[in-house]
């Protein structure tokens, strides 16, 4: 699912969707029991937890993030069975948040492959049930044996799967590589909006004003200041801990192209500087999902330092 397979106005749709206020939340009636396992993994490593059958597939994959403890967000693809057809179905960008679980798995045992994080899972319903009054859901109930690590090039478990289906899954991986035992007491699950609305749609607009400022400059004009943009949420943040320096902070205004972000024209030092700031208030907060948000943000910081780096003084 890379951010190039869906459009602006695929993001513009779904976030307006997301933004009704009038948007209609489907009555929680009944949930699945999910069995999550890594294939050709030894010794097993599996997860299981419960989630609404009326999810989407994009709320199934941020629950399966979630309980093997992936944060970053990798491009994804649902092989699943269809119930009529008896053909399989790939489900990936704007369908995983548009398609339900419940149109291609509704029944006890029936399965769909993920491959995601360099890995492919065999995700299966095990029991449907009746929710618990007072819990909510997703609700993880357990698992066996620690997670591998992030995959560092998780497009190539997708390309692999395509262009050798029979033997792609003797390729996979033989070991966890990790010695540190699950505990379901541990895992916190996101809220799947919240994801989407972090990847498709910030990611996408300041990685688009990022390009937007590379086009516009001659590469070998002096770039004094570069102009990033960011979500409102991080200059709430830099005021908040001040991260910047008053006379830096002087220089935020709101982005007249996008609504809800910021421009900041910073220069080569400041932006080292901050940076800096960031990597400390990483290090400090035990809050996963903004250290994820931040690290996004300081892959624009980095591009934005090396273009700036590349150009005469």
């Amino acid at each position: 699912m890379p951010l190039e397979e869906v459009t602006s106005e695929d993001i513009q749709k779904h976030l307006a969707l997301l933004q009704d206020p009038e948007r209609v939340i489907e009555k929680l009636h009944k949930i699945v029991e999910i069995d999550a396992l890594i294939v050709g993994l030894r010794p097993l490593v599996r997860r299981r937890f419960e989630i609404p059958i009326s999810a989407t597939f994009w709320d199934l994959y941020v629950a399966i993030q979630n309980v093997f403890g992936w944060r970053s967000i990798a491009p994804t693809i649902f092989s699943v069975s269809d119930p009529y057809f008896e053909r399989p179905v790939a489900l990936s960008g704007p369908l995983l948040w548009n398609t339900k679980i419940r149109k291609y798995m509704f029944k006890e045992y029936q399965s769909c492959k993920m491959a995601a994080q360099g890995e492919l899972i065999q995700v299966t319903i095990k029991r449907r049930d009746d929710p618990l009054p007072g819990r909510t859901y997703p609700h993880c109930l357990g698992g066996e044996n620690p997670s591998p690590p992030e995959s560092t090039e998780p497009v190539v478990v997708l390309e692999r799967m395509f262009e050798d289906p029979q033997n792609f899954e003797a390729t996979l991986r033989s070991d966890s590589n990790s010695d540190r035992p699950f505990d379901p007491r541990e895992v916190r699950f996101d809220n799947p909006e919240e994801v989407w609305i972090e990847y498709f749609y910030e990611q996408r607009v300041t990685a688009e004003a990022l390009e937007k400022v590379l086009s516009q400059q001659p590469k070998d004009e002096v770039l004094y200041l570069f102009p990033l943009v960011f979500p409102a949420w991080f200059g709430d943040l830099l005021i908040r801990d001040q991260l910047v320096p008053p006379e830096v902070l002087s220089k935020v205004r709101d982005d007249s192209e996008h609504p809800g972000f910021i421009v900041l024209a910073m220069s080569r030092r400041e932006i080292a500087n901050l940076m800096d700031t960031i990597q400390v208030k990483q290090f400090q907060s035990q809050d996963l999902r903004l250290n994820r948000r931040l690290e996004h943000l300081m892959y624009d910081l980095r591009c934005a330092r090396f273009v700036m780096d590349d150009r005469p003084e």
